[in-house]
C-alpha cells in the first residue's frame, strides 16, 4: 500500500498514537511539508516498522511524550529517510532518531531535551549529512543491544560527515553497550558540555 501527504498538519494526544505509521514489506508512504505534533507516549512523529518505506521533505516533527522519537524504526526494521525537517522531542528516551533499521537524515536540524541525540539498537544503522543536533541527557550517541527482541544482533553503525553534534549531559559523545559498532566521523563538530 502506499500513501502520500503534503501541506498537512497531524496532532495526536493517545498512548501509541504514532503521527504517520509504515509497517509491511510493501507499505510506502511519501511526506512532503507537514507538520507534526505528539503529546502521548510512545508517540512518535515517523515510524517504519517491518520493512516498512517513509520518505519526508520538510517535515516539522514535535513530540511530548516518553519514547517518542521524532524519526524512529521499530521491530522488523524498517527505511526512513528524511530531508530538510525540523526535529524536537521532550521526553525521556525519545531521541531525534532512534533505530532499529536504517534511519538517513540530510539538511535538518532537531534538539532532545530529554534524551540522547541519536540512538542505534542492534545491526541497524543511522546516517546523517549536514544536521546540526543537539541531545541532553546520558549520553551523546548510543549504540547497544537490548533484550526486547525488537533489534537482531549485529554490528551497529553510526555515520555523520558535515554536521555538528552536541550534548549538554555529563556523558560521553559515544556510549556503545551489548553490542559490536562503527562510528564514522567525517567534517564533524563534536561538542560535550564538559568541555565548554
Amino acid at each position: 500500500s502506499t500513501a502520500a501527504l503534503t501541506n498537512t498538519t497531524i496532532t495526536s494526544d493517545a498512548e501509541g498514537a504514532n503521527a504517520i505509521f509504515a509497517t509491511g514489506k510493501n507499505a510506502r508512504i511519501i511526506v512532503n511539508n507537514v507538520k507534526i505534533q505528539t503529546r502521548g507516549n510512545s508517540s512518535r512523529g515517523l515510524d517504519a516498522t517491518y520493512d516498512g518505506t517513509i520518505i519526508a521533505d520538510h517535515a516539522d516533527i514535535t513530540t511530548k511524550g516518553a519514547h517518542c522519537a521524532a524519526l524512529a524504526t521499530d521491530r522488523g526494521e524498517g527505511t526512513v529517510t528524511a530531508v530538510n525537517s525540523i526535529l524536537s522531542t521532550a521526553g525521556d528516551g525519545s531521541p531525534c532518531v532512534y533505530s532499529t533499521g536504517n534511519i538517513t537524515l540530510s539538511h535538518s536540524s532537531g534538539i532532545a531535551s530529554g534524551s540522547e541525540i541519536a540512538v542505534v539498537e542492534g545491526k541497524n544503522s543511522i546516517t546523517l549529512d549536514h544536521v546540526n543536533l543537539t541531545g541532553a541527557v546520558k549520553h551523546g550517541v548510543m549504540l547497544y543491544q537490548s533484550f526486547s527482541g525488537d533489534a537482531d544482533k549485529g554490528t551497529a553503525s553510526f555515520t555523520v560527515k558535515d554536521s555538528t553534534l552536541r550534548t549538554t549531559s555529563d556523558g560521553p559523545m559515544f556510549y556503545v553497550t551489548n553490542t559490536q559498532a562503527k562510528a564514522y566521523v567525517e567534517n564533524t563538530n563534536l561538542k560535550l558540555s564538559s568541555f565548554t
